[in-house]
């Protein structure tokens, strides 16, 4: 009957989320999607598609989404150069660091950190809903 399909399906749903969570955060950030598929049991394909059903973003987004947040903490540093900050959240190349950043924020990593520099309210660099966003992950 259509109920006992509802519950089913939370049931398979909840136990997809559970098996996620089963990862460290050094495992999401270092293990390749394969690797993740494989120890899961799925195609790299099959992961992917779950995932993005459960979080609404693929794992590359929100490892690049991760990266990123990261690069805001370190950026309030203004005695850590930008290369640092760069090769710190896992970017080799400055150009793609810079290019990633401005993309998600509107501002280069220097603009963004002249204008963190800033009293408070003189700017507006990204909004709460950004970091929740970020936690509810």
């Amino acid at each position: 009957n259509a109920r006992s399909q509802r519950v089913g399906s939370v049931r398979i749903r909840d136990h997809k989320t559970q098996r996620f969570e089963e990862l460290s955060a050094t495992e999401f950030a270092t293990l390749s999607v394969e690797d993740m598929a494989h120890k899961f049991g799925y195609s790299r394909r099959h992961l992917n598609r779950l995932f993005h059903e459960q979080f609404g973003c693929s794992i590359t987004s929100l490892r690049m989404e991760k990266r990123l947040m990261k690069a805001l903490s370190l950026l309030r540093d203004p005695d850590l150069r930008i290369y640092n900050v760069a090769k710190q959240c896992g970017f080799n190349y400055l150009g793609f660091f810079n290019t990633c950043f401005k993309k998600r924020f509107g501002k280069s990593p220097g603009e963004w950190r002249k204008a963190a520099a800033q009293p408070e309210g003189t700017h507006k660099s990204f909004n709460r809903a950004d970091y929740e966003f970020f936690e509810s992950l």
